[in-house]
């Protein structure tokens, strides 16, 4: 009786399931075809029988009915390929410290959710009509979800066309690769260039459409209320017509990868979206998600490296990498590498409906942009004050960001972060500016703070930029900032400026302090209102309507002009101003009292003691 009550004293509450057992279930399943029977679920192996212990067979069949299903404290293993999607139950839900864990590390056979669909119908001759020489069409009317988006034969990537007409033609430029497939959304039709019936010419044909079922459309779906505590880990998800993963109006979801080198979670390849976190109307007007941590994992759209640099005709890469949208708060988007998508690597906005997007913080993420030819690092955007606010932009590295990441909204925070390396896209070439403030009609862009950032190297355009626009900028705080060999020609009207502040009623009641502005062989690197291109100097004296001081165009004496981190007579050091608790630098190194001006907080001087904590 004595070892009974101590197991029962020290056996822990919280990794009791919801039919009172003492201990967790385990539960696997594995892909449409792995077994002859759908099992219990309770164990890897087959099921000799349906309904026997065995594996669930496909997503679909997991039970997620609380007492006889996967409940709170249980553990979902995915094993194998999947290539459906795995759709959580509208009631499933978890505990406070007992989560459900859906874990793609299944011991057996790790698991991934493939959702591209391979359309057998294509290698039917008959279902294909040449409409004129070569020019050959499919019908996808028996698709609920029937843009492709994407299109593969034998595997291999082939290039869309912008018409019907380009079909055959290398657009753009003559190095362009050929465009072999074009969707006719009028008339539900993928046309195929080819030069014979398009069925003899491949063996597989794949694509993101996507059919009737629920979630059809992503490859793990949770878009009810009360989908609350759960842990996903390592997940694997390919393709999708709309996403890999939607969280939509679910709270206390922590989705991560167990290796710091983002190496085991992945989410996107393939796609058009990685992850969409948002109210569960993903319109701004339901119930928001929640508490939701999302850290350690690539996210990448696998955009084909033959397709680098041929303008806007590759369309599914115009998504997010990660979309917080419309109704979100206090999430977690941290230590991730996010790269190559075609709109925004994070897309934070609540501009449908009148949900909000607040308390929510991004950071310490590799954000890198190296094949397609339009996307941002981040944009923020609010339809109202207090839409989208108290968000922290903080500790993320921005390398090669195509065109500017946006800014806007309203008591948001932009701090410490690397910007570099900006490059010249294709599709827009004057979009150039590193940081830009102002939104769409209708949008606020008001009382942000910009900390303690770098920017380093972009040859094109501005590196902060106020445009006059559509939207009133104003109220924002601009500190401790360093711009270095920013500026170039591709913005007319602000040719070799580092700072634009443009002339315009929409624009005012700023506050500019002690940033650092070099450009080698540049002296006039500020636009200021009417005061139009001027010397650092001049704009401080020019400044009206705005607070400007402890600005300089000094040499910051950086390393190297690739390498912001500071030489030891640098200016910077110690020149800023402290700001608050929260001031670190890009790599989670807090700030000295004064701070360091830029990204970067120096440690030499420091104690030892010190200096080893700091390192």
């Amino acid at each position: 009786m004595i070892w009974l009550l101590t197991i029962a004293l020290f056996w822990p509450a919280w990794v009791e399931a919801a039919t009172g057992s003492a201990s967790v279930d385990t539960w696997y399943v594995r892909p449409t075809g792995a077994c002859a029977n759908n099992g219990d679920g309770l164990a890897y192996d087959c099921a000799s029988g349906a309904g026997l212990t065995g594996a669930f067979i496909s997503g679909a069949n997991v039970i997620w009915t609380a007492t006889v299903g996967v409940d709170d404290g249980d553990r979902l293993y995915v094993c194998g390929v999947h290539t459906s999607t795995l759709n959580v139950g509208a009631s499933a839900a978890g505990a406070d410290r007992s989560p459900i864990s859906i874990d793609f590390r299944c011991p057996s056979d790790t698991g991934s959710i493939r959702l591209i669909a391979a359309m057998a119908e294509a290698q039917t001759a008959g279902n294909w009509t040449e409409e004129s020489t070569n020019i050959w069409y499919l019908s996808v009317a028996s698709y609920t979800w029937k843009d492709p988006k994407r299109i593969w034969l034998d595997s291999v990537e082939i290039f869309p066309g912008n018409s019907k007409s380009d079909l055959g033609t290398r657009e753009g430029t003559a190095s362009a690769p050929i465009a072999r497939f074009w969707y006719d959304s009028g008339n539900s039709r993928i046309y195929l260039y080819a030069t014979a019936n398009p069925s003899a010419t491949f063996s597989l044909m794949e694509s993101l459409v996507a059919g009737a079922a629920t979630c059809a459309y992503v490859a793990i779906c949770m878009n009810a209320d009360a989908n609350d505590f759960f842990e996903v880990i390592n997940p694997d998800l390919k393709g999708g017509n709309l996403a890999a993963f939607y969280v939509l109006g679910g709270d206390n979801i922590h989705i991560y990868g167990t290796d710091a080198d983002d190496s085991a979670c992945h989410i996107g390849a393939y796609g058009t979206r990685g992850i969409i976190i948002a109210d569960v109307s993903s319109a701004g007007t339901g119930n928001a998600a929640t508490n939701i941590n999302l850290h350690d994992c690539t996210i990448d759209v696998l955009a084909p490296t033959n397709f680098i640099g041929y303008d806007w005709q590759w369309k599914p890469s115009n998504g997010d990498g990660v979309a917080v949208v419309y109704g979100a708060s206090n999430v977690s988007v941290h230590s991730n590498t996010i790269r190559n998508w075609g709109h925004a690597l994070i897309n934070i906005a609540a501009t449908l409906g009148t949900g909000t997007v607040v308390d929510s913080h991004f950071y310490d993420n590799t954000l890198e942009y190296t094949t397609v030819e339009y996307g941002r690092c981040f944009a923020l955007d609010g339809a109202a004050t207090g839409r989208a606010s108290n968000n922290y932009v903080y500790r993320n590295d921005c390398n090669g960001q195509p065109i500017r990441s946006q800014l806007n909204g309203d008591a948001n925070y932009v701090f410490g972060n690397l910007f570099r390396n900006q490059r010249l896209g294709t599709v827009d070439t004057t979009a150039v500016q590193s940081l830009d403030m102002e939104g769409y009609t209708g949008s606020v862009s008001q009382d942000n703070f910009i900390y303690n950032n770098t920017f380093l190297n972009n040859p094109y355009g501005p590196c902060i930029s106020f445009r006059a626009g559509t939207n009133t900028k104003s109220g924002y705080t601009v500190t401790n900032n360093l711009l270095y060999g920013c500026g170039g020609t591709q913005v007319a009207g602000a040719e070799w400026i580092a700072l634009y502040i443009g002339n315009a009623a929409s624009v005012g009641n700023q506050t500019f302090k002690n940033n650092y502005i070099y450009s080698m062989g540049q002296t006039s690197t500020v636009y200021y209102k009417a005061t139009g291109a001027a010397t650092v100097a001049l704009f401080q004296s020019a400044c009206s309507g705005d607070t400007c001081a402890g600005n300089s165009a000094a040499d910051p004496k950086i390393l190297s002009a690739t390498d912001a981190r500071t030489q030891g007579d640098s200016p910077l050091r110690r020149a800023g101003l402290f700001w608050g608790a929260l001031c670190g630098d890009v790599r989670g190194r807090p700030c000295w009292l004064p701070p360091d001006i830029g990204a970067y907080q120096s440690t030499g001087g420091d104690p030892a003691a010190t200096r080893a904590v700091r390192n």
